[in-house]
């Protein structure tokens, strides 16, 4: 029997994206006040407290990274696609969404791909900007 594949939503302390998922996930966040709203709303994750910027886990530790609306709040946002890039294992990849009206399309695309990334751009209904990246 084979693991189930390893995820992480980064930067998700709110924990919307796992209770809509409703499947076993890490999930950190620097603040620690999200995180604990975050639990109320999914039960079955591992909520971890951490700096996007330096992740408490091993290189190629994840298969799918998502990071929803959170880049955008990052003090260096390179940095944290880089932590994105050391943390993601060579067959996975992630799927990032920035606030639309702090970063645009075309710069979230840039970012991805200095960190190392090869990005596609993701057409979304709403008013974030997004992107799915592989190693």
């Amino acid at each position: 029997i084979r693991p189930a594949p390893k995820i992480l939503d980064f930067g998700g302390g709110s924990g919307l994206f796992a209770k809509y998922v409703r499947i076993p996930l890490d999930l950190m966040d620097l603040s620690t006040n999200l995180l604990r709203v975050g639990q109320n709303n999914a039960k079955n994750c591992n909520w971890i407290a951490g700096d996007g910027e330096k992740a408490p886990f091993r290189r190629g530790s994840y298969f799918l990274i998502v990071s929803f609306t959170a880049l955008q709040n990052f003090p260096d946002m390179l940095k944290g696609m880089k932590e994105m890039y050391r943390l993601l294992n060579t067959d996975g990849f992630a799927i990032v969404t920035a606030l639309g009206k702090k970063v645009s399309q075309e710069l979230l695309m840039e970012i991805g791909e200095e960190a190392g990334f090869k990005c596609k751009p993701i057409d979304l209904p709403i008013e974030d900007v997004g992107i799915v990246c592989r190693k």
